[in-house]
């Protein structure tokens, strides 16, 4: 399978913090409004009829920070913006609409009950509402875009078309990162911090509270590099790591067990972290060759050397690995998506 040159607008980037972190993202963004409003006064900004001036404000900063959190939630349980590894901009866009729209639409209904009475039950009422929180909300969305905005950059090339503008390579651009870029995994315990690089990383699976995170640095000692030193994410950091053999079979829903370890002819070594799988899909989320692919496995997709299966489940083979690693319906679609750009050529 031949790799698929990007445009522009589908090349990852990363999520926006107040979506991929409301709980902290969300108040940033509501003290950042209280402020700002307090600060230049935008828009002819008046006392309510009951409050003054800034407790009015603080009331709108406070409901607009409880309707943005509500639409973040229900966006990250739709297929389209559940996955913070498949974000782009233009999901970067659309999300950000919808969260402002949802705020716009709540300050125009929460200012029946603040303001003075009037007939406020009119489009140009409306518009006037809307474009006001919209203008206002997008501030800190923007800013917090507006750091990854380098990624749009054409560093190496972007297709356009047939047509391909290089960049300062020249070289054609099959994906947007590093040719090996470290991987840091962030636990509680500073103990069970990993540290590896996209050439050692094979797949991750979930087992209760813990991921155990497969690995094969034999091509990278091959090369001399010191796998003791640590510098620079070349090596593994944590509380015990051994050669292991893959167990566990996938479609019968057996998972790795902890504390199975022997030597493998695979000669790939195992780590067990204290930390949920989903909070190491977000900390991968800069690594789009590394996707979730089951609600119990990440799969580094440029270890992949066969695809087996059909509509109702497809099995995934990894130079490596000993055992098959299923992909589930619900992300079949952005598996071929993915595996067409950075995929081995199987």
């Amino acid at each position: 399978m031949a790799r698929r040159k990007m445009y522009w607008y589908q090349r990852y980037f990363p999520q926006n913090y107040i979506i991929r972190e409301p709980r902290k993202g969300v108040p940033l963004m509501a003290l950042f409004v209280f402020v700002f409003v307090l600060t230049y006064s935008p828009r002819n900004v008046h006392a309510s009829m009951y409050l003054g001036v800034e407790f009015t404000v603080l009331i709108y900063s406070l409901v607009c920070a409880v309707i943005a959190y509500g639409a973040i939630r229900l966006l990250r349980h739709h297929r389209s913006f559940s996955a913070s590894s498949d974000w782009n901009i233009v999901k970067e866009i659309a999300a950000i609409a919808i969260v402002l729209s949802s705020m716009a639409i709540g300050v125009y209904f929460l200012a029946f009950l603040l303001e003075e009475p009037a007939n406020r039950w009119n489009f140009p009422t409306f518009i006037n509402s809307f474009t006001s929180t919209v203008l206002l909300g997008s501030i800190p969305f923007f800013l917090f875009s507006l750091i990854h905005l380098n990624r749009l950059l054409p560093g190496k090339s972007m297709a356009f078309g047939n047509e391909t503008m290089p960049g300062a390579s020249g070289e054609p651009e099959a994906d947007s990162e590093p040719a090996d870029p470290p991987i840091h995994i962030h636990t509680p315990l500073k103990k069970d911090e990993l540290a590896l690089t996209i050439s050692e990383f094979l797949y991750a699976v979930s087992e209760g509270n813990y991921v155990i995170f497969y690995y094969d640095r034999r091509q990278n000692e091959a090369n001399g590099d010191d796998s003791g030193s640590g510098k620079g994410g070349r090596s593994v950091r944590t509380g015990s790591t051994t050669p292991v053999a893959h167990e566990g079979d996938p479609a019968a829903g057996r998972y790795p067990k902890a504390g199975q370890y022997r030597e493998t002819k695979a000669g790939a070594e195992k780590t067990m972290v204290r930390i949920p799988i989903a909070k190491v899909e977000e900390q991968l989320a800069d690594h789009p060759c590394l996707m979730r692919t089951h609600r119990a496995y990440i799969v580094n997709l440029k270890k992949v050397t066969n695809v087996s299966g059909n509509m109702t489940g497809l099995r995934l083979t990894l130079s490596g690995a000993g055992i098959e690693i299923p992909v589930s319906r619900s992300y079949t679609k952005q598996f071929r998506e993915r595996f067409r750009q950075f995929g081995t050529g199987v």
